[in-house]
Order: structure tokens, then C-alpha cells, then sequence
């Protein structure tokens, strides 16, 4: 079982220079977040950690795969994921300073804090690595039964819908030919 202090770096202890660090996500790490829907996975995250006297920058490497549902027939298949990501990590001189700053990929922790949480920020960056379309890369590996019944009805419907015209318009219409 995974903890969530594993994700925990003690960056006071850390001498200025580049650290490495190296995770494998599985899916107990996913139940420490809300509403998260990956069940089965095998990801590893490779860190490294820049440290300097007034800021830190972290290079994530992610590389892995996830189990997602298709869109086409919904039955679940593996997705694999490759990606990498930079976050820089700025001193705040006091709480929630800099919490509405307009820096994308920069976190601010105060100077107070003695280690830096980083399994939120590897949460976010392995779903910002997930494709917006989720498909089986080849269409037979798809459940036939569930892609026969997908389109064909729904596109007929769909066009006899379009076909239809409001009777308000036809009458806006025919007021334009007038011109």
C-alpha cells in the first residue's frame, strides 16, 4: 500500500544541485484523490529535482499506461501514456501568497514548510497526459455489439431532425425573398 508521505520530499536536508527521485504509481495511489476514475495501472514517474537557493524546478518524466473505457463500445482498454512536464516551486513569504498568481506551471510553498507534497502535483500532470479521445487503436479490438448498435440509428434520427424546420423561421424566410 501506498502512502501518501512516499510523495513527500524533505527538501531541507537536500545540498543545492540536481536530486533524482523515481516513483511507480499503481492504482492505490489514485484512492488518496476524490472522484478519481483510474482503476488498473502502471505508471512510473521519474523526477528531477533542481534545487537552489531560491527556487526549485521539478522535471517530471511519465511514462506507463492506464486503464480507460472506449468511446466507441465502452469496454475498458489499456492506454498507454508518455509525457513530461516541468513545475517550478517558489518561496512565498507568507501563506497563500501567490495563490492567484497567473503562473501556469509554478507552486508556491512558504519558507516555513520543511518538505515539498508532490503527489498532487504528479495526480494532475497524469491526467493532463491523458488523450481526450479514448479508443481501442484498432476497430476490432472493439466489442461489436456495442458499435453496431452505436451510429447508424442515432445519425438517421439525427438527420431527419435536421431536415425539420421550425415553422417561425420558414416564415422569417420567406419575408427576406421578398426584398
Amino acid at each position: 500500500m501506498v502512502h501518501i508521505r512516499d510523495y513527500q520530499i524533505p527538501w531541507v536536508g537536500l545540498k543545492n544541485g540536481e536530486h533524482n527521485f523515481h516513483y511507480e504509481i499503481d492504482e492505490s495511489f489514485f484512492l488518496y484523490f476524490d472522484h478519481s476514475e483510474i482503476k488498473r495501472c502502471d505508471i512510473q514517474i521519474d523526477l528531477k529535482f533542481h534545487k537552489s537557493e531560491h527556487l526549485f524546478i521539478l522535471k517530471f518524466e511519465i511514462d506507463g499506461w492506464l486503464e480507460l473505457p472506449c468511446d466507441r463500445c465502452l469496454a475498458p482498454y489499456e492506454q498507454s501514456l508518455f509525457d513530461d512536464a516541468e513545475v517550478w516551486v517558489k518561496f512565498a513569504n507568507n501563506r497563500g501568497e501567490g495563490e492567484n498568481a497567473d503562473e501556469a506551471d509554478c507552486v508556491y510553498i512558504a519558507r516555513t514548510d520543511s518538505f515539498l507534497d508532490v503527489s498532487k502535483i504528479i495526480y494532475d500532470y497524469v491526467l493532463l497526459a491523458i488523450p481526450l479521445g479514448h479508443f481501442h487503436q484498432n476497430v476490432e479490438d472493439c466489442d461489436q455489439t456495442m458499435v453496431s448498435q452505436d451510429s447508424p440509428a442515432i445519425g438517421k434520427d439525427a438527420s431527419r431532425e435536421a431536415d425539420k424546420t421550425d415553422p417561425r423561421w420558414d416564415a422569417l424566410k420567406k419575408l427576406r425573398s421578398k426584398k
